[in-house]
């Protein structure tokens, strides 16, 4: 599904985050993340342009957008870091139950 994101009066499609962005994304916020409990914590703990960079890497996969990011309100970088996070993490959590479900099906019981 293709999402739109607006920033500083300017639209970011994004459909699905790649895993090589997720990575990258994940190096930049591995400080922050490790004493927070939820998004939002994570999110106050960051400041604007560590938002700026992990939103760049998670839509471009590079620091191109950052420039362009940086003129957002805080708010709106907030919002869409909380989004991107979160389509992300319910994506995970699908392919987990898919997972588990091929695991099921191809599971052979015991003789």
């Amino acid at each position: 599904m293709n999402n739109t994101i607006i920033i500083a009066q300017r639209a970011y499609d994004y459909t699905s985050v790649s895993v090589n962005n997720i990575s990258r994304a994940c190096k930049e916020i591995q400080e922050f993340s490790l004493h927070c409990n939820n998004i939002t914590e994570l999110c106050n703990s960051m400041d604007t342009p560590t938002i700026c960079n992990v939103l760049s890497l998670l839509l471009a996969g590079n620091l191109s957008l950052v420039k362009d990011l940086s003129l957002g309100k805080r708010t709106e970088l907030e919002d869409a870091f909380q989004i991107l996070l979160s389509d992300i993490l319910l994506n995970a959590k699908k392919c987990g139950i898919m997972a588990q479900r091929i695991g099921e099906m191809t599971a052979r019981a015991k003789k």
